[in-house]
């Protein structure tokens, strides 16, 4: 295949959601079906594709930030996939969340319809950048996913593991989202780790 054949990138967010201190430290992982395309069968950090609706969810502690779709899609992905509702800056109503959940996956609402609707605040800040991953070359779907850390402490589907205490990097690290100018750091541009494709 030549470089003109290769697919494009999508960009696309992962979160990792961890609980406890210490020996403690657990992550949560989920498989991922059979039946999907991409890296089927796979364990698998909560994530995907961004898509055109992330742009739109309001976070409390950054109106302006270049990689707002990133972490609007970290937190989508984890909520659709895991049913948690990570990077809150306020409690909400447990009892709503899965019919929430339910009519996002119908795709009869968006989650920043949702987030209006239910009054739900998020900080930005409450996702730190954890690395950055592409799908490997033998991929027929390639995505360029940021990898963001949330502590969670609720899950509906999946696993949680013990781990190492993971390392992080700055919050400047993020990568801007689709279309806006794309700031580099040594820390984005690391292409390892133990994540798979969302």
């Amino acid at each position: 295949m030549v470089a003109s054949d290769a697919p494009r990138f999508r960009d696309s967010a992962v979160v990792v959601l961890v609980r406890g201190h210490g020996r403690d430290l657990e992550t949560f992982w989920v498989k991922r079906s059979d039946e999907v395309a991409v890296m089927p069968g796979f364990q698998a950090f909560p994530g995907g594709k961004v898509s055109a609706e992330d742009s739109e969810l309001e976070f409390e502690d950054a109106a302006d930030l270049p990689d707002r779709a990133l972490r609007a899609c970290a937190l989508r992905e984890a909520f659709e996939e895991t049913g948690v509702l990570a990077g809150l800056a306020a409690p909400v109503a447990i009892d709503a969340l899965e019919t929430a959940r339910q009519r996002l996956l119908a795709e009869e609402t968006s989650f920043p319809a949702l987030q209006r609707e239910h009054g739900w605040r998020f900080r930005a800040g409450a996702l730190a950048y954890a690395g950055r991953w592409q799908t490997p070359p033998f991929a027929t779907t390639r995505f360029d996913a940021t990898v963001a850390r949330s502590r969670s402490q609720r899950r509906s589907c999946g696993r949680w593991t013990r781990s190492p205490p993971a390392r992080t990097a700055s919050p400047s690290a993020w990568r801007a989202a689709p279309g806006a100018p794309r700031r580099r750091s040594s820390a984005s541009s690391s292409s390892g780790g133990s994540c798979s494709t969302p």
